[in-house]
């Protein structure tokens, strides 16, 4: 038998590609459509939410589910509590996901190699169509690059660096709009 690393199932995103499903990824969903719904303030969606987790650790078999089975049950729970206008409105929004810059330099811990890597991450990721981005671990990351057991002023100009390489390959071109953050 396989143990996942999680009690969910991994969504088949584009490409089929295995993404980890999350509380937070069906909250935002369920906020954004009872936004689209026009309920600014609609406190219901950690509910629902937890309550599809708790089906899915529970009850669920398989060990992937596709975007639209999602839908499907965040829709019918919308429902079944008695916002049928929020259930129209409310899909799987596209997911927000997290790199750790100090991973890709333990894999990569010189520069020359670790900007390659980077950049690498950095497309598979926008090719994903996901809404966002968090780059993080950016402090032991410098460390591992710098070589360094504690911080120096060598790290504050590398971090700087790497700092401007992830924003100018984020805002260059023709992107569509896409959240990020580096921490």
């Amino acid at each position: 038998m396989i143990s996942l690393p999680q009690r969910l199932p991994y969504v088949l995103w584009k490409e089929n590609r295995l993404l980890p499903l999350s509380e937070d990824w069906l909250v935002e969903s369920l906020r954004l459509g009872s936004l689209a719904a026009g309920h600014d303030r609609w406190d219901l969606s950690e509910h629902v939410a937890r309550a599809i987790v708790a089906y899915l650790e529970e009850e669920y078999c398989a060990t992937t589910i596709a975007p639209q089975q999602i839908t499907q049950m965040l829709s019918q729970s919308v429902e079944k509590i008695g916002f049928g206008e929020i259930a129209q409105k409310t899909s799987l929004v596209a997911p927000r996901l997290s790199i750790s810059l100090a991973e890709i330099a333990d894999a990569a811990p010189y520069e020359l190699l670790f900007y390659p890597r980077l950049r690498e991450r950095l497309d598979d990721i926008v090719s994903m169509e996901v809404r966002g981005l968090v780059c993080g671990d950016l402090r032991p990351c410098v460390k591992i690059l710098d070589q360094a057991s504690r911080w120096r002023q060598t790290c504050d100009i590398l971090r700087e660096q790497i700092v401007a390489y992830i924003r100018t390959y984020m805002t260059a071109g023709a992107m569509r709009p896409f959240d990020f953050a580096i921490v």
